[in-house]
C-alpha cells in the first residue's frame, strides 16, 4: 500500500503530494502540473490538513515512516 492510498485525494491532489514528497519545490510542482503557484499552495494546505501535518517536511517524514513500516 502506498502512503497516499489511505487518503481519498483527487488525481491532481495526489500528484501534488507525490511531487512534494519526492522533494520538488512549489514552483516545480506548478510547472509540472500546469497549476498556478496559488493552486499548488491551495492543494498543499488541504493535503496538510487531511494528513495531519504542518508542512512539506512533516509530510515527507510521515510518508517515509509509513513506507518503512510497510516494507515487505
Amino acid at each position: 500500500m502506498n502512503f497516499l492510498d489511505q487518503y481519498k485525494f483527487s488525481p491532481t491532489r495526489k500528484e501534488v503530494a507525490e511531487l512534494v514528497i519526492s522533494g520538488k519545490a512549489t514552483k516545480d510542482v506548478a510547472d509540472i502540473t500546469g497549476l498556478k503557484i496559488a493552486g499548488v499552495n491551495y492543494h498543499l494546505n488541504v493535503i496538510y490538513r487531511v494528513v495531519g501535518v504542518a508542512n512539506r517536511y512533516e509530510l515527507m517524514i510521515k510518508s517515509f515512516e509509513f513506507d518503512k513500516a510497510h516494507r515487505a
